[in-house]
């Protein structure tokens, strides 16, 4: 097993999922190995969705230990922890979606609707109005 991390997200997707999930220093708890992520991104469509199923991963390393510690008067919550990784999962899984999807406004210049009408696979809408559905109208 191995931990790498150059700090250069824009040149690698395994920097990107660490970035994304937070783990960029072996002096944080190291959650996941190489390997682990490798495969996160051979099973998922895309970074976000990598490292969504990374972030589920660290919540159930969590999930499997105790929620606190006592040691005499003083007591240690973990509880919280698992908590805010299927918190950040979530998250990951919103902006996966987001990322996918482009805001597109049709019709705004002529040559775009007459490249729309002239798409032999464009779904045309039920009911259009024609030249001749306005009496009087010149166009």
């Amino acid at each position: 097993m191995s931990w790498t991390y150059s700090g250069s997200p824009a040149d690698s997707t395994l920097d990107r999922v660490r970035f994304l999930v937070g783990q960029t220093s072996t002096s944080d708890d190291v959650l996941l190995q190489d390997e682990e992520i490798t495969w996160a991104l051979s099973a998922a469509s895309g970074v976000y969705m990598a490292a969504a199923l990374c972030a589920d991963s660290m919540q159930s390393r969590y999930a499997l230990e105790a929620d606190s510690m006592s040691v005499g008067q003083t007591q240690i919550s973990f509880a919280s922890r698992g908590g805010r990784y299927s918190q950040l999962a979530a998250r990951l899984r919103q902006q996966a979606i987001l990322a996918g999807v482009a805001p597109y406004a049709g019709g705004i210049s002529v040559s775009d609707k007459d490249s729309r009408a002239d798409d032999s696979d464009t779904v045309f809408p039920f009911a259009t109005i024609a030249d001749m559905d306005n009496p009087g109208s010149s166009t």
